[in-house]
Parts: structure tokens; sequence; C-alpha cells
């Protein structure tokens, strides 16, 4: 088992985005009648390979989907290029191990800026959303306990009237 650590420089995302994506990449020679047949060099065939597929992968991406998709980058279906291109020389690759990716200090500080105003307003937004629950709950509380005094205050006059009644009915006989 033999590898190599790649690095595809200016990977452009579909918003624009430029940045490096580093790779391992484990292989071994399966036929190397068929390597000296097809190629002089299988090592750049297969960066070349390689550095499509990750060009191909980001190509299709925005910066963002770029950054939560990168896993992805850890599976041979995202290279069927190199897969292909390796088996065609003789090679066959057991592996792809994504390595991590660099963007420009620029745009990495636009990122994690973004991520930050994000989260500012998530916490907002849950904050908001507590202060109305409590408000709700104040206003359900009030409502009660108005409902009950207004409650008391018809019972009271009921009662009064009752006795009005009962007082008229007494006195009259």
């Amino acid at each position: 088992m033999m590898w190599m650590k790649a690095q595809v420089d200016e990977v452009r995302t579909v918003d624009d985005a430029l940045v490096k994506v580093k790779v391992m990449l484990f292989y071994e020679i399966k036929d190397i009648e068929l390597m000296l047949q097809q190629t002089k060099d299988p090592i750049a065939d297969m960066a070349n390979a390689l550095t499509a597929d990750v060009i191909a992968f980001a190509s299709q991406l925005t910066y963002e989907d770029f950054l939560e998709q990168t896993g992805k980058l850890n599976d041979l279906e995202s290279y069927p290029q190199l897969c292909s291109r390796s088996k065609s020389i003789g090679y066959e690759v057991s592996k792809v191990v994504y390595r991590g990716y660099q963007a420009p200090t620029q745009l990495q500080r636009m990122h994690d800026d973004a991520n930050e105003r994000r989260t500012r307003l998530k916490l907002s937004v849950e904050q908001e959303e507590q202060e109305q629950e409590m408000t709700d709950f104040k206003l359900k509380g009030t409502l009660e306990t108005v409902q009950l005094q207004h409650k008391l205050k018809l019972e009271q006059e009921e009662h009064k009237q009752k006795l009005a009644l009962y007082e008229l009915f007494f006195w009259s006989t």
C-alpha cells in the first residue's frame, strides 16, 4: 500500500470562492504491465484525475455548502475520474482521506463574521421568544385575576340582589 498527500489549489465554488483542498490518497499497483503500457507517469495521472474530481465536487456547491459537505470528500464515490483512471493504468485506489481546506484570510474572516452574526441573531430571536412567552404568561395571569375579580363582583351583586329580594319578601309579609 502506498500513499501520497495532495493539495488542489484554486478550487472555485459556484459562488466564486477560492479554496485549497488537502487530501491523502492510498493506492497500490495491481497490474504493472498495464501501467507500463498506459502511462509514463502514473502519479501525475492520478493527481490530475484527483484534481478534476475535487474541482467538479466544489464547482457545484456554494462556499457554505462546500464546508457542510466536505465529509463527502472521504468517500471514493466522490472521485469517479480518479477511480476510473487509476484502474485504467493498473492501480487501485483504496481510500481518499480529506485533510482539510484553506481559504484566503479575507474569505475566512467574512465567513467567521457571518457565523457570528447568525449566532447573535439566533440568540436575539430566542431571547425575544422567551420575553414574549413571559409577557404572555403575565398577561394570562392578569386576565385570570381580572376574570376572577369580575366573577366575585357578580356573585356579590347577585347576593345583594337576593338579600334585597329576601328583605322585600320578608317585610312585605
